[in-house]
């Protein structure tokens, strides 16, 4: 009697396990799918003018200026800025660090790069760092990026795209935290 009721205790951890694993690489797999039909936002054009076009995320919580001929879609963590010569991408992630310089120490940590330019800026009243950099493995293409910090998210906006580097200038240079 011992035996059989270990023996189904063991058929029911497995099944558990089993369980459990099924539902993990559900949840893992799936959300990719509901968050690019639910979280797609249009843009909220405030000020239509021959420089551009205001964006306002709600999701993300800030406005930019988008220079004219970018298509702009949005998924749940991140922007995508498209036009016929490449793309921005703008990424908002959380961290556990109060200031951003000890973010970029972890950050770098977890990278093969190497940083050509580094400038520390203050956005719109954010702490910001701009970087030219490069990864010193695989591609080395080179890019630029902005680091924007507040309230322990971390705002980055960058290309790969060296013909749009004057673009990703203006829209990290507009850039502004909305609270709501």
């Amino acid at each position: 009697m011992k035996k059989q009721t270990q023996n189904v205790l063991t058929i029911l951890v497995i099944l558990v396990i089993i369980s459990a694993v099924i539902i993990l690489f559900y949840l893992t797999t799936t959300p990719a799918k509901l968050n690019s039909s639910i979280s797609q936002v249009a843009p909220t054009d405030i000020n239509n003018s021959p420089q551009g076009k205001t964006y306002i995320s709600k999701n993300l919580k800030f406005k930019i200026k988008a220079p004219i001929g970018y298509q702009l879609e949005e998924k749940f963590t991140t922007v995508i800025l498209k036009n016929n010569k490449g793309e921005i991408i703008i990424d908002r992630s959380g961290t556990n660090y109060g200031k951003i310089e000890d973010y970029l120490i972890f950050f770098d940590q977890q990278r093969n790069i190497k940083i050509e330019q580094e400038d520390k800026l203050n956005i719109n009243g954010l702490k910001s760092v701009r970087r030219l950099e490069y990864f010193t493995t695989g591609q080395k293409e080179e890019h630029k990026i902005y680091f924007i910090y507040k309230e322990y998210a971390i705002y980055k906006i960058s290309t790969k795209f060296r013909n749009l580097f004057d673009d990703l200038d203006i829209i990290a240079q507009s850039f502004e935290y909305i609270s709501q």
